[in-house]
């Protein structure tokens, strides 16, 4: 293209700047090639679908984030481009992104849905193992592990740190 510039500025120069103030700009302003009421609801749906993936009691949570939302839908960047054009996955994020203690907890509720479903005992160190939490963190979610395993009929050891006190 550069070429073509050049050979012309050489050979009809005269011309070239006559063909080139006869072109103006566009008066109409640029059409958005972006339907982004379209976008919204089509990212919408691919994020309805990754949460109810992640949510799946058969594989071990993950953190539901915003930026792991989108990554996982391939739209990380557009989101960033224009999310106040996109309201019903702002929305639809919101209402799902878990804090770091929503994460836990629904993590600690799996795994001992899990070990309750094998009919594990629950025990601090196989459900650190299952829950792939430290101790100290199910210690201090003692009173939810309990709860679940009464819920679920879980069997809790007498000898076990959660049967403690309880």
């Amino acid at each position: 293209m550069a070429e073509t510039h050049e050979i012309m500025l050489s050979n009809d120069r005269e011309w070239f700047d006559k063909a080139l103030s006869q072109q103006q700009a566009s008066t109409t302003p640029r059409a958005n090639r972006l339907d982004r009421a379209q976008l919204d609801s089509v990212l919408a749906e691919k994020l309805r679908d990754i949460i109810r993936e992640l949510r799946s009691p058969s594989q071990r949570p993950l953190r539901i984030t915003k930026s792991g939302l989108l990554r996982r839908a391939g739209c990380l960047p557009k989101y960033d481009s224009f999310s106040t054009e996109l309201p019903v996955t702002t929305a639809l994020i919101r209402e799902h992104a878990e804090t770091r203690t929503d994460y836990l907890i629904r993590k600690i509720k799996w795994a001992v849905a899990e070990m309750s479903r094998d009919r594990q005992a629950i025990r601090i160190d196989l459900l650190r193992r299952k829950a792939a939490l430290p101790a100290r963190q199910l210690k201090e979610y003692k009173q939810l592990v309990l709860e679940t395993a009464k819920q679920l009929g879980a069997n809790v050891p007498l000898g076990s740190f959660f049967a403690q006190d309880a």
